[in-house]
């Protein structure tokens, strides 16, 4: 099922809960839409995270579940899963993240190790769950420092009707 990744793991490294006002589609449509527009989205490092080394680039790259694997979070892919959505409600909506890193040196992009998360937001009425799980890599990025920048991204990009959507219940991290 599209939207849903059978595998993601029973451990989790990061968990934050919110309370919303919004109906759940409209939350769904904002992560998938925010995650879309993040794919290959170049970003500073620092405005991410307070990590080292402070002139590194950190690309991102979004998979939506698919049973037991990821597909590219592509303008088909979106399409698919905004259908999905408008069809029925959704309980999960599982991502893959891999964050790249780059170092700029006199013009020069040096690799680094990248970095590989599971997302999960998981709909109650008036309720959402966002676990992440670390896969592997440095974790140049701190689990709750990707939350709350990706967190942000999703408040934006809901309209200002529901800009007061997504308010913090709880935090686990």
């Amino acid at each position: 099922m599209l939207g849903n990744y059978a595998n993601f793991p029973n451990m989790i490294h990061g968990l934050l809960s919110f309370t919303h006002r919004a109906s759940s589609r409209k939350i769904q449509q904002a992560v998938a839409t925010t995650f879309h527009c993040l794919n290959q989205e170049v970003f500073r490092l620092k405005d991410i995270s307070y990590s080292f080394p402070a002139n590194c680039e950190v690309i991102f790259e979004f998979g939506i579940g698919e049973d037991v694997s990821f597909a590219f979070l592509d303008k088909t892919e979106l399409n698919k899963l905004m259908t999905e959505i408008e069809n029925k409600t959704l309980t999960t909506l599982d991502f893959f993240c891999a964050l790249q890193y780059h170092v700029l040196d006199s013009g020069k992009h040096t690799p680094l190790k990248f970095d590989y998360y599971f997302l999960r937001f998981s709909f109650a009425p008036n309720f959402v769950h966002f676990s992440v799980f670390h896969e592997r890599g440095p974790r140049r990025v701190h689990v709750r420092d990707l939350m709350h920048f990706l967190i942000k991204l999703v408040k934006t990009k809901l309209n200002d009707q529901y800009s007061i959507a997504l308010e913090l219940a709880t935090r686990t991290v």
